[in-house]
């Protein structure tokens, strides 16, 4: 249930700041880690795209496993992305009272974690105040270990009062000469309540499409701060529209009768000569489609 009514989203202009407390429950590989109330601040330049999310005091081991997790960076990324014509960001839609849910399935380990943020309204300063709760099981970190995501874009889907994504992403682990790949996927889910004072707007897109342009994580022990920082645009879906014949799935591979192991991955898709080729980690799939043509 959305905690209050939404009539904040009347008001004009948006707020860059968030103040907020993030509270967990986790097992960080086999080992049971709980945190309270810590902060959370987050500041958002508008012009731009640009939101940072810095959430001090978590403990060590979970601050270093949370760090491929961006997305705890990147609601703020998408409530406050730059709006290319014809578009709106989550703010605009959402005001400041909403909440939002997150379940996140890494692999090949398929732990689970799941983030519910509540967006409780603006406080005396007009900072949106946001209260975070994690529960679950991420996988261990090793301490020294930076993650790197690349940029990547993702498709939010509007309904009354709701929107959801479902995306896969791979990220890397290092350390000096150490690289590891590995991979999440995400399901978000947004309820809002719509503000019924709010000047008549066009109907948004079913889809808009977020790019996520610039991606950063990074977890500073000396000062227990993990930090995220993301460079959004929002806009209509690019490029053409095809069947979904393609999608980010959950594939078992296997050779000689040996399972080695499950993980989602992103599809790559080719549409080339009236023929999609779907390919994943495991295989290749070619699906006929007439007319759809070189692109």
């Amino acid at each position: 249930m959305i905690p209050k009514p939404n009539w904040i989203c009347c008001l004009l202009g948006a707020p860059h700041r968030v103040n907020g407390k993030v509270s967990g429950h986790l097992h960080v590989g086999h080992t049971p880690v709980h945190f309270t109330d810590v902060d959370l601040h987050a500041y958002v330049v508008g012009n731009d795209g640009r939101a940072y999310t810095a959430i001090s005091h978590i403990p060590q081991p979970a601050a270093q496993a949370l760090l491929p997790l961006t997305p705890i960076g990147g609601l703020f990324g998408w409530l406050f992305a730059l709006e290319k014509p014809d578009s709106e960001n989550g703010f605009s839609l959402t005001g400041a009272a909403f909440i939002h849910d997150m379940e996140v399935t890494f692999y090949p380990g398929e732990e689970r974690v799941r983030l519910t943020q509540t967006a409780e309204g603006l406080d005396s300063e007009n900072y949106l105040s946001i209260k975070t709760n994690i529960q679950g099981q991420v996988p261990y970190v090793p301490a020294n270990f930076t993650a790197h995501i690349s940029p990547y874009k993702e498709l939010y889907h509007y309904s009354d009062s709701a929107v959801t994504s479902t995306s896969s992403r791979e990220y890397s682990l290092t350390f000096g000469a150490i690289n590891q790949t590995w991979s999440y996927r995400v399901h978000q889910n947004i309820t809002y309540q719509v503000c019924r004072h709010a000047p008549r707007r066009p109907a948004l897109p079913t889809t808009q499409q977020l790019n996520v342009d610039r991606v950063f994580a990074l977890y500073n022990d000396e000062e227990r701060v993990l930090r995220f920082a993301v460079t959004n645009q929002i806009g209509p879906v690019e490029g053409k529209q095809y069947p979904a014949v393609c999608a980010s799935q959950e594939h078992t591979c296997e050779q000689g009768g040996l399972e080695l192991g499950r993980r989602v991955v992103p599809i790559s898709i080719h549409y080339k000569l009236g023929t999609i080729i779907c390919s994943n980690a495991c295989e290749t799939t070619q699906l006929p489609t007439p007319d759809v043509g070189v692109s």
